[in-house]
């Protein structure tokens, strides 16, 4: 262990030419040397392989009305269900057995690049059937993400990543791939209280204004 900061290893291999909306980030040497993970973190001597993923929502006036014309008592809320997806992302990491974490790719999707809801959940999806060794990672994702890309697959036919598939085998580690790990719930734990991801980037270093208005993302209507 004591030496493990100090070894570089060789640069893993050009990933595939992304498709189109893709971002392809490469790390140097220097930089993984940088943002190694601490010694004894992982117990598998094995690469381990993670995709990050995240969504944004936007109200739906027309579910929400049809919500309280059910229900009349829902009129001063909004329910989790009356929201859609017009935004995802995934990013791929894959951290070495010495703990050096290689930044693979980003890929973005939205619905007006891509069409709407339907083809944002959709290519989300066929990113993840492709990636069965890796444990999806989300941040409240539980409460929020899965929530709603659980009622989309359900609303256009869609098959769910195994990802986000309850029925697991016991013997299966939370975090091992193919399945889905809430880091916000993991860190809550058993307690109340939820940090919201802005206050964790904070106690990392990362500068405010990267995150202004992250708290309330509305849908986007201009270019802007």
């Amino acid at each position: 262990p004591g030496n493990i900061a100090s070894r570089r290893s060789s640069c893993l291999p050009e990933p595939a030419a992304p498709s189109p909306g893709t971002i392809t980030t490469t790390i140097t040497n220097h930089a993984r040397d940088r943002h190694r993970a601490a010694p004894g973190a992982f117990e598998r001597h094995t690469m381990r392989k993670f995709t990050y993923v995240d969504t944004e929502s936007a109200w739906d006036e027309r579910l929400h009305a049809a919500s309280c014309h059910i229900n009349p008592a829902l009129r001063p809320f909004h329910r989790i269900a009356s929201r859609r997806i017009f935004a995802a992302a995934a990013f791929d990491v894959t951290v070495s057995p010495d703990g050096a974490i290689a930044c693979d790719h980003i890929t973005h999707w939205s619905a007006r690049e891509d069409g709407d809801e339907q083809e944002v959940v959709r290519a989300l999806f066929h990113h993840l059937y492709a990636r069965t060794d890796r444990t999806v990672v989300g941040y409240g994702s539980i409460a929020m993400d899965v929530q709603l890309l659980q009622l989309a697959a359900q609303e256009y036919s869609l098959v769910l990543p195994q990802h986000f598939k309850a029925e697991r085998p016991r013997h299966e580690r939370l975090d091992s791939p193919g399945r889905h790990f809430d880091l916000g719930l993991a860190m809550k734990g058993r307690s109340k209280t939820w940090h919201h991801l802005s206050e964790i980037l904070l106690r990392i270093g990362l500068p405010a204004f990267l995150m202004s208005g992250k708290k309330h993302v509305r849908l986007p209507r201009n270019d802007e």
